[in-house]
């Protein structure tokens, strides 16, 4: 069930989160990655500036400390990963035959919907693309074990983020239930805070 050797193996690293203020943000995802990097004997691919350059004026500039990573910041994981800037900037230099293997923080970064992942990871595989999740360092997916694991882990990643918006959702008929006003204050009129409202 474990994979093969990957020491020698290019590779570039993908980080995501859904908000700039997530906790594991890019940075801990980054660190993360670059342990895996060494850990197995990676050859980390480090594009060169012009090879960063990616339409829609979406810039990697300010992530000139994380050598390697390609960055989507705000993107959920419910997109479709190919409509994210980052990941298809960095699809584009792979499949240009630059290096073979994707490293991720968790399986979750890639996606939260089991059949996107599902077929990232195929489409990847026809063209000689793979990834390796830190959460799952030592399974080999190619078997129906590792298919399963990864399945079930995915299936779990899409619960909580259906079941999160389920709780957000419900959170909002309450206060919207108790007459607050909710989303962005029409214009000419001015919110009072609760602590205003209290004084």
């Amino acid at each position: 069930m474990k994979r093969a050797s990957l020491e020698g193996r290019k590779c570039v690293i993908y980080c995501r989160t859904s908000t700039d203020k997530q906790e594991t943000g890019v940075e801990t995802q980054y660190f993360d990655c670059r342990s895996q990097v060494s850990r197995y004997g990676l050859d980390l691919v480090i594009p060169s500036m012009e090879e960063l350059t990616v339409e829609e004026g979406y810039s990697f500039l300010e992530y000139g400390g994380m050598p390697g990573g390609w960055f989507d910041e705000g993107q959920s994981g419910g997109l479709e990963p190919y409509e994210r800037p980052g990941f298809k900037s960095m699809m584009a230099f792979v499949e240009s035959g630059e290096a073979d293997l994707i490293v991720l923080y968790h399986n979750d970064r890639l996606a939260r919907d089991v059949e996107l992942t599902l077929r990232v990871i195929r489409t990847c595989k026809e063209q000689g693309i793979e990834f390796l999740f830190g959460n799952l360092p030592d399974i080999n997916i190619d078997t129906p074990e590792g298919k399963m694991l990864l399945t079930q882990m995915s299936s779990v990643s899409e619960y909580f983020r259906n079941d999160g918006k389920r709780k957000t959702k419900a959170g909002m008929a309450r206060l919207k239930a108790e007459g607050r006003w909710l989303g962005e204050t029409p214009y000419g009129f001015y919110a009072l805070t609760k602590a205003e409202n209290e004084t």
